[in-house]
């Protein structure tokens, strides 16, 4: 299997009972699909996979892309993409980008029932999706795993139109360019129940003050060893004349661990509301004397484990709980 180059080669492969896709090691192969197309041509090449419900594609060296010759790529049952260790992959149809960043995901690939989404040690991968999706691209996507793809800057872009409607479970893990998981702009993804962010040390903060407040589904928050965090919720600049609330109305646990420069939950002077909160797990951050710099809300919250050391609240808040740890 080592000298395969291509899956199919020629002609478009006839592939509509095709279910399952699985590629691993083949160190050779540059493309799944290859087709030769005439140099002048105006018809347009697409390619369905009718019925396919899974593909995982693992340790293929230089392979660059799904398919070339194509315009365009449908995967209309697709419910599990898996790409692991693919350190030249770039993206599944080639796109003209004039000097733009390539993304992994661009509008000649259609994923319309995908469910579950990972990615790991996609090395040059700089973005992972286009600007120009269409809104409802990922409308199913429920997981979505990143894990060592050290060019991307953020997981969700600023300028992103698609929305993320079913996204319940985030993970980001050892991605060492990582910045912000979102960028400065208020994204719909509110059916996101729990979050996961591991050793990414370039990341400041999780993301803005009104993007985490749409976060209203939000129930496990854990982030550790990130050494340049120093806020969760990122300070928002436009931000201060009126006094908001920060109420995040099923968080449920909270966990904070290894990050040395983190000193606040946020810095946003904004009363935090948490009503279902009742697990609070802090360890090695050393920085951090106070949760906030307004008041903090936990009706459920009996104690606090910071540095595996249990503290009992009685009639404190959460602020002068985290004082006397300091």
């Amino acid at each position: 299997m080592g000298n395969i180059k291509h899956v199919w080669c020629g002609h478009l492969p006839d592939l509509v009972h095709l279910q399952g896709l699985y590629i691993q090691f083949c160190h050779m192969m540059e493309e799944v699909i290859s087709v030769q197309r005439p140099s002048v041509t105006t018809m347009e090449e697409r390619i369905v996979f009718l019925k396919l419900k899974e593909v995982i594609i693992f340790g293929l060296n230089k392979l660059t892309f799904f398919c070339k010759g194509i315009d365009h790529v449908e995967f209309p049952q697709l419910r599990v993409l898996r790409l692991r260790w693919l350190t030249h992959f770039r993206n599944f149809c080639p796109e003209e980008t004039t000097g733009r960043t390539s993304s992994l995901f661009n509008d000649k690939v259609s994923f319309p029932c995908l469910e579950t989404l990972e990615v790991s040690e996609l090395d040059s991968v700089e973005q992972l999706w286009s600007s120009k999706l269409p809104m409802s691209q990922f409308g199913k996507l429920k997981s979505l795993r990143v894990e060592k793809c050290h060019k991307l800057v953020n997981i969700f872009p600023s300028d992103l139109q698609t929305v993320f409607p079913s996204l319940e479970k985030l993970e980001v893990e050892k991605c060492d360019s990582l910045e912000q998981v979102w960028g400065y702009t208020e994204e719909q993804i509110r059916k996101l129940k729990s979050i996961f962010v591991h050793e990414c040390p370039m990341l400041t903060n999780l993301c803005s003050f009104y993007t985490f407040k749409g976060l209203s589904n939000l129930q496990i928050l854990n982030i550790s060893s990130c050494k340049m965090l120093e806020e969760v919720v990122g300070y928002e600049h436009t931000y201060g004349k009126m006094k908001e609330v920060l109420s995040l109305n099923k968080l449920e646990e909270l966990s904070l661990a290894f990050l040395p420069n983190l000193s606040y939950f946020s810095h946003n002077k904004c009363d935090i509301e948490l009503p279902e909160l009742t697990h609070v797990n802090i360890k090695s951050c050393q920085e951090i004397y106070t949760f906030s710099k307004s008041s903090v809300t936990t009706p459920k919250l009996k104690y606090v484990v910071v540095d595996d050391v249990r503290r009992w609240l009685g009639d404190d808040d959460l602020n002068s709980t985290m004082r006397h740890f300091a």
